[in-house]
């Protein structure tokens, strides 16, 4: 009965905290004139890295993003963003598990 109980257990390495830093690069700007109405534009990458702690253990991680921001007026603005984190993980039926995380994020600005 023990050993049934516990093979219905996850078999997972939950992160718990990460310390990351990443470096942002704007290598396109620019505008765009949508029916008379210019909105300006940028895109960029972010590629970066540090530490990530796991229930078991801590690994290095490395990651990046890329998005692009638009300014729709002087107050408003949306980002769209792709980002990608890899790190090692250590379940209890492997020795090392390499987990890629990604996830899209599209958010509003407002400028005060």
């Amino acid at each position: 009965a023990i050993i049934e109980s516990l093979e219905k257990v996850p078999d997972t390495d939950h992160p718990e905290s990460s310390v990351l830093g990443y470096i942002n690069i704007y290598p396109f700007y620019g505008k765009l004139n949508l029916f008379n109405y210019v909105v300006h534009f940028d895109i960029y990458v972010s590629p970066g890295g540090g530490n990530m702690t796991t229930e078991r253990g801590s690994s290095l991680a490395l990651g990046g993003n890329l998005g692009m921001g638009i300014w729709w007026s002087q107050y408003l603005s949306t980002r769209i963003e792709y980002k990608y984190l890899n790190y090692n993980a250590s379940p209890l039926s492997q020795k090392n598990e390499m987990i890629h995380q990604s996830g899209l994020n599209i958010s509003m600005g407002v400028l005060l």
